[in-house]
């Protein structure tokens, strides 16, 4: 008992001196409040762009552009915390070393491993990050599937993990906040409930899109795959659409996936004009 409350007193008094563990240092935001911060894209792929904005900025105010570079969504300006911003900063620069990606290095990692199957007609995920007076990018093409198929490759997992953070801040913006973002997750995990009781309720993390489409009506798609055991294996589609003086329509699909082949080179990349 004694040990342990010497240790608490220890604890505390390193922390008020400022001996603890050390704290990440936190990253300066551009001076100028409209400078974007931090700009997710993507380029090329198989859909038309009518304008080269972005689909996803975060300026250094906390100010949010979610985009409309292909003219089939509205433009849509919010804002985050600068609490939230920072976070978000820290995650990226911190937690996931953006800093230290080197496309040059991937890209000889991937092609070390031999030929796979070709790759055609995928976007180029673009990552721009502006702090510490320095800005910095990094691209990769179908960094979704890179990342799947070289799990081993400790950049690409990181660079697909700051993806797939700022694709949920984006759809939970697009969906007008949290709230609205739980509110929208229950009426689709209603509509499953009902029509396939066995299998469990959606999450946040199963959005793969959201957007308010250029008549107003909001769509949100999610997506899951579950492994079932013994190579079965099963996947969950939904949809929600939501006109602006209309009542919500959900769509959802149950269905049984074949077990997964791996091919023996994986992917090559066959990157389009």
């Amino acid at each position: 008992m004694v040990s342990k409350l010497v240790c608490v007193v220890c604890g505390a008094l390193l922390l008020a001196f400022g001996l603890g563990p050390a704290r990440a240092a936190e990253h300066a935001l551009p001076k100028d409040p409209k400078t974007p911060a931090i700009v997710l894209d993507c380029r090329g792929g198989m859909i038309a762009r009518q304008n080269d904005e972005p689909q996803f900025q975060i300026l250094a105010d906390g100010a949010v552009i979610l985009g409309a570079p292909y003219g089939t969504t509205k433009r849509v300006e919010a804002r985050i915390s600068q609490d939230a911003l920072r976070k978000l900063v820290q995650f990226i620069m911190d937690e996931q070393e953006f800093a230290k990606f080197d496309a040059e290095a991937v890209r000889k990692a991937i092609q070390a491993k031999g030929p796979g199957l070709a790759v055609a007609d995928a976007g180029t995920t673009v990552i721009r990050v502006n702090v510490d007076d320095k800005a910095r990018e990094a691209e990769v093409y179908a960094l979704g599937i890179m990342a799947t198929q070289h799990p081993d490759i400790k950049a690409l997992a990181q660079l697909r993990a700051i993806e797939q953070r700022l694709r949920r801040q984006q759809n939970v913006l697009w969906a007008r906040g949290p709230d609205n973002m739980r509110k929208h997750l229950a009426t689709v995990n209603a509509r499953l409930k009902a029509d396939h009781p066995e299998v469990p309720p959606l999450i946040e993390e199963h959005v793969g899109a959201a957007f308010v489409r250029t008549d107003g009506t909001f769509w949100m798609q999610l997506s899951r795959t579950e492994e079932l055991g013994e190579g079965q294996r099963r996947g969950t589609h939904a949809s929600l659409s939501i006109p602006p003086d209309g009542e919500p329509e959900v769509k959802v699909q149950v269905f049984s996936l074949p077990p997964v082949r791996k091919p023996a080179g994986g992917i090559r990349l066959q990157p389009g004009p």
